[in-house]
């Protein structure tokens, strides 16, 4: 990758929309003409390069969303009967008000790029957010259950996921989430859990990677299976989980359904964040005790996202027209580049582990399943070898000074989109190891090798109080 591959994308990216919404070709012909300028600069490998090619997609995603505004600002948000609402490519939309969305065209287009083993069939829900997806279905999990106690079985996983569960567990619902993954296993062969939750890559310190061997291993054992709900979060692996070869490992023995959701602001949108947005996708064998029941079910989703106002606006929908119904591609690409420059970092910093304040880097690729095609992340975990809350702050300082001293395209913030080069200083926990993440985005060009320098000039210190006198400049909170 460079600064020249990351231009040549941006304006692939722009061919594909141009194909998808022709209409809009004028309105970006000034924006396509100065980045194929750019992109003969002979500057163009250079920090002031890699800048220009951030801020020509800033405006690539300035340009479409204000399109998109223009676009639905015809409508209100309660249309008259005789007025229908279209989408980007002109077809209709029709709703009575926008909370009463009725994105099938949308859904259906986005469930036929997805391939599905033979006997299953999915349908999909779009959302505003996937926490509101998670939340429409566990509603819909807890409503549909002919017991009166139902209970989830996961290992650790994404923090909102915690804070869910703290809200709904009660005396008709529990939840366990194993410590271990052997526990997690070892838990499904005895029956436990109605719903079992899945993360590919779990959203911890470890990074763990779900292990299908071990699952169906234990899967095999257990005698409940036909009663079983399993629920996939593939939110951090992209396209990266093979879901229809998942579906036929069932064999026989499927599940009463496969779900699968995803945040579909971090992987989905080629990192320019253009909506806020949950897929909630239900799969089913025919074999399934519920497949006869798909149609209630279904629109028990659907009246549940109305009536808690969870699904996604008329803006929002169209927002992601591009590139979520553009086809596979982008979302491979953008994915590839995600995964590779993690896993480049993560190799490079593991050769300095150890020897001073970083004292471990965890990433999939430094682990014993690098053969499965999901165990990818699109961020590195560092954990420190010391430091107190007050020295999780100054080295979130330093990163920020040092990034902008350097001209580096390397912000503090959260990973959401994973286009830009990010670090995150984790929330300060006594109990737990102190530690910070990088989030290499897809980004190419010079800030990818500044990044690893830094980092491994900060893991040259071996004590807090050493990086402290070496970054006098720089205010410590117990100053």
């Amino acid at each position: 990758m460079s600064c020249l591959k990351e231009c040549q994308n941006l304006l692939e990216d722009h061919r594909v929309l141009i194909a998808q919404f022709p209409v809009l070709k004028d309105r970006f012909a000034p924006w396509a003409a100065k980045l194929e300028k750019l992109s003969k600069a002979v500057d163009l490998e250079s920090l002031k390069g890699e800048r220009a090619l951030w801020q020509f997609s800033m405006e690539f995603r300035k340009i479409w969303l204000t399109a998109v505004q223009d676009h639905t600002v015809k409508s209100l948000k309660s249309p008259a009967h005789f007025h229908s609402p279209r989408r980007m490519g002109g077809e209709k939309y029709s709703f009575p008000y926008d909370r009463w969305g009725r994105p099938k065209s949308f859904e259906e287009g986005y469930g036929e790029s997805l391939e599905l083993a033979e006997g299953w069939q999915g349908t999909h829900f779009f959302f505003g957010n996937a926490m509101a997806a998670l939340t429409t279905f566990m509603m819909q999990f807890k409503q549909m259950s002919a017991k009166k106690k139902v209970s989830l079985l996961g290992h650790q996983g994404y923090f909102e996921f915690h804070d869910l569960l703290r809200l709904m567990c009660g005396p008709d619902f529990s939840a366990h989430l194993s410590a271990h993954l052997d526990g997690f296993y070892q838990r499904i062969a005895q029956g436990e859990g109605d719903l079992i939750l899945i993360e590919p890559v779990y959203a911890n310190n470890d990074l763990s990677v779900f292990d299908e061997q071990s699952f169906f291993a234990a899967w095999d054992k257990r005698t409940n299976k036909g009663e079983t709900i399993v629920l996939i979060d593939t939110s951090l692996v992209g396209d990266r989980f093979d879901l229809k070869t998942f579906m036929e490992r069932f064999g026989d023995y499927s599940p009463a359904m496969v779900v699968q959701f995803l945040s579909a602001i971090k992987l989905h949108q080629i990192g320019l964040e253009f909506s806020s947005f949950g897929i909630l996708s239900i799969f089913m064998a025919e074999n399934s005790k519920y497949f006869s029941h798909r149609a209630a079910f279904e629109g028990s989703i659907k009246m549940i996202r109305r009536t808690m106002g969870n699904g996604a606006t008329y803006d929002e929908y169209s927002a992601v027209e591009f590139p979520l119904l553009s086809g596979a591609s982008i979302l491979e690409r953008h994915c590839d580049q995600v995964f590779e420059n993690n896993a480049n970092l993560a190799k490079r910093l593991e050769e300095v582990a150890g020897l001073g304040l970083i004292k471990r880097v965890n990433h999939p690729v430094l682990g014993t399943m690098t053969d499965r095609s999901h165990a990818v992340a699109p961020y590195v975990v560092l954990l420190l070898s010391e430091g107190s809350k007050a020295d999780v702050t100054f080295l979130k300082r330093v990163l920020e000074k040092q990034s902008q001293k350097r001209g580096m395209l390397f912000q503090s913030g959260s990973s959401f989109g994973f286009r830009f080069h990010r670090f995150e200083v984790n929330d300060y926990h006594e109990e737990k190891e102190p530690s910070f993440r990088i989030a290499m985005g897809s980004f190419d060009g010079p800030t990818v090798e500044l990044i690893g320098c830094l980092i491994e000039e900060i893991a040259e210190f071996d004590t807090f109080e050493e990086l402290r006198e070496a970054y006098s400049e720089i205010k410590h909170p117990d100053d």
